[in-house]
């Protein structure tokens, strides 16, 4: 909207490209809702330009520096990890009693 855009000496922060993003969805979904036909034609164009290109991209990534094998976890993290989930269990068993009751 408007009123929300920064101005020349104001900072462009995330919450801010989060808001342009969520009012073009905003806009776009409206626009669907009042011409569907031609939206969906739109989208349909999309979709198969985007296939088209995504059948041309490539990369080439080398996987040297990536850890092949991972540090098993301590004794002490994975009693305290299945100490979280027998309490986690516990408190959903409580809430499925508390809600039977009622």
């Amino acid at each position: 909207s408007e009123e929300n855009k920064p101005t020349n000496d104001q900072q462009t922060t995330e919450a801010d490209d989060i808001e342009r993003l969520n009012d073009a969805l905003v806009s776009a979904t409206s626009r669907r809702a009042r011409y569907p036909e031609k939206a969906a034609k739109m989208l349909d164009k999309t979709l198969q330009t985007n296939s088209e290109s995504l059948k041309n991209l490539r990369a080439d990534v080398s996987i040297s520096g990536c850890p092949t094998t991972y540090p098993r976890p301590s004794e002490e993290m994975l009693a305290a990890k299945d100490a979280q989930l027998a309490k986690l269990a516990d408190d959903v068993n409580n809430c499925k009693r508390a809600f039977l009751e009622n």
